[in-house]
């Protein structure tokens, strides 16, 4: 019994020694991969309350999630007297990892809204409800139930037609797990949460799983095991993805995103994908304003719509055999002017302002330039741009 013992308390203390040592390796070097995000009953995702640490996959930037959950500084959820708010919904280029908060276009956008007197004798607030993968319809679960608590006076959501058209639709997205809406008779919305209920979701909101996330916030040998899942991930993932238009031979555009938007759909499943997110707009649109908030809808560009050389947006639309790369921002515009929609297609002026200075808005030097989430170049043009229309516009009220 005694040597049993003596072989468990070596076997433990080996253990406590070799974990104690991973921790004391992994953070001389500064490794850093902490759970940002978490499963959520209402919009599959959400961001890990009061977690911070570095986040290095695409750019590098110190990250910080605020005790309600936003990649923000902490807010008030009553809005302070003399305020003026701004909220901003959308995916992963709103989140926006990548870069220092500082840096971040919404950040950027409410230092250019105080410093041009968008409204005098108030304070700008802009407050970032993205969250990493979130479509059109994530984004108005997010606004019903959490974002009219902050009583905005102006509500922005941004469209990225990269995979925003796929994410709305339960037939074209292959993450299953998370909220969908289909139209029903006369057009209406039908949400689609069912995805609570599933077995996989169940197993990734399990305590267990949840603990191990809470756990790894400090431990980065934990940490060091789910950056080691996530890059085996995504380097199966990485297998060239050969997409072809009608008609057309195959190429191979950015990964993750589909090069389908920029064609006029085909098919029912994108004809059905894009009509669900013309009417989740709307629905967003009558949301906000329901709740005394004016809207307004920004279209952001892919990585190869704003590539600085010319030649080589020229050369990817020939291949797809189309005339230019712009019909998803086009149909949005279109569709925008039809419904008096309050809209910014950031995407030529971005497009214009990459060419003129020959400087790339998207992708990182540890990634790959022109492709991706938008750079610090990106979200500072992104900021003035918007903050430029907005400028020129008086506010109601």
């Amino acid at each position: 019994m005694r040597r049993a013992l003596l072989s468990i308390t070596l076997v433990l203390t080996g253990m406590a020694a070799g974990l104690l040592l991973s921790e004391l390796t992994l953070r001389i070097v500064r490794f850093s991969y902490p759970p940002f995000h978490r499963p959520d009953l209402i919009t599959g995702l959400s961001l890990r309350s009061n977690t911070s640490g570095w986040y290095g996959k695409e750019g590098h930037a110190y990250v910080t999630v605020n005790s309600q959950g936003l990649r923000d500084r902490e807010r008030s959820i009553e809005k302070p007297p003399g305020t003026y708010r701004i909220l901003v919904l959308g995916d992963s280029y709103v989140e926006a990892l990548q870069v220092d908060i500082e840096k971040t276009f919404w950040r950027l956008l409410e230092k250019r809204l105080q410093e041009c007197k968008f409204r005098p004798a108030k304070n700008i607030d802009v407050i970032n409800l993205g969250v990493s993968g979130f479509g059109t319809g994530q984004a108005l679960r997010a606004l019903q139930t959490r974002g009219l608590a902050y009583a905005p006076d102006l509500v922005i959501l941004a469209v990225f037609p990269g995979n925003d058209i796929r994410n709305n639709s339960r037939e074209l997205e292959p993450d299953k797990l998370r909220p969908f809406y289909f139209l029903g008779p006369a057009g209406t919305l039908v949400l689609d949460d069912t995805f609570a209920n599933s077995s996989e979701f169940r197993r990734r909101n399990s305590w267990i799983r949840q603990a191990g996330k809470e756990l790894s916030k400090y431990l980065r040998s934990l940490q060091l095991g789910y950056y080691v899942k996530d890059l085996m991930e995504i380097r199966r993932a990485a297998v060239p993805r050969a997409m072809k238009g009608p008609g057309q031979p195959q190429v191979v555009g950015e990964m993750g995103l589909d090069d389908q938007v920029f064609f006029e759909p085909q098919d029912e499943k994108w004809q059905r994908a894009w009509q669900v997110t013309e009417r989740l707009i709307l629905e967003l649109k009558k949301t906000a304003e329901s709740a005394g908030s004016e809207f307004l809808l920004a279209i952001f560009s892919i990585g190869i719509q704003v590539h600085p050389e010319k030649a080589v947006r020229e050369g990817f639309a020939r291949r797809l055999g189309l005339e230019d790369l712009h019909y998803p921002d086009r149909r949005l515009s279109d569709f925008g002017q039809r419904e008096n929609i309050q809209m910014i297609n950031l995407t030529p002026t971005l497009a214009q302002y990459a060419e003129e200075r020959k400087i790339y808005l998207h992708g990182f030097a540890n990634t790959s330039m022109g492709a991706g989430h938008w750079n610090e170049a990106g979200h500072s043009a992104a900021a003035e741009i918007i903050g430029t229309q907005l400028c020129r516009v008086r506010p109601r009220g």
